[in-house]
């Protein structure tokens, strides 16, 4: 049972990191494309050139890496609407 209720905790903070990032994508192409941007939750970890910087910074901070999204900076694929992500 403890099992099932750690793996919701972390499908939860997956989720929040993507709805995140999903709603940053927008600024981020516009300052930070090809760059890598990093995740826990609701909180960001910041905008690195590496994912191994982000790793590392994920780890000064004390967060549990296994629980953080790490994303590269680029245009959705074509078949995207962009718009979806905005919000439009």
């Amino acid at each position: 049972m403890a099992t099932a209720t750690k793996k919701t905790k972390t499908k939860d903070v997956y989720a929040l990191a993507q709805e995140r990032f999903d709603k940053d994508l927008p600024r981020l192409l516009k300052k930070h494309y090809r760059n890598w941007v990093g995740y826990c939750g609701n909180r960001r970890i910041g905008v690195y050139e590496t994912m191994d910087e982000v790793f590392r910074e994920a780890e000064r901070l004390g967060l549990d890496k296994s629980k953080c999204l790490v994303q590269y900076i680029e245009e959705p694929p074509d078949d995207m609407d962009i718009s979806m992500i905005e919000g439009k």
